[in-house]
């Protein structure tokens, strides 16, 4: 199917050149009229002609766009899933160095007042989170 669509392609930009070497050849004559209407034809042929160029080139460009755009996603989404690993393992050190208790004594403990067992969290922050 592709070498079908540049076969087209390639054939309509051939006989597009060919009909502006005709015109070129036949621009002596003296018949405005006639010249106006192989001039309106030829916009014609000339818009036909650059959309099936457009339309060849233009796939391989929007194709390489689109596989651009899925590794991108491909990408966003492993570091999603890293940032996600992470978060947790994070989570766990800060629940796990927390006193026997709630969370709710913890968040009253506040900043100032972290117990030495979050030593290790603040520790896998900085290196994890590069602080």
């Amino acid at each position: 199917m592709n070498v079908m669509r540049a076969v087209v392609a390639v054939g309509l930009a051939i006989a597009f050149v060919a009909f502006a070497a005709f015109l070129v050849f036949n621009a002596d004559t003296t018949n405005a009229t006639e010249w106006q209407r192989w001039v309106y034809v030829f916009g014609t042929a000339e818009a036909v002609a650059f959309t099936a160029v457009g339309w060849l080139f233009g796939r391989e460009v929007s194709r390489k766009r689109a596989d651009t755009a899925e590794s991108r996603a491909n990408t966003a989404e492993q570091h999603k899933d890293t940032a996600i690993k992470q978060g947790t393992a994070l989570a766990g050190l800060v629940v796990g160095g927390a006193p026997a208790g709630t969370r709710a004594r913890m968040e009253s403990m506040g900043a100032g007042g972290q117990p030495d067992g979050l030593q290790a969290a603040v520790d896998y922050a900085k290196k994890t989170y590069n602080l």
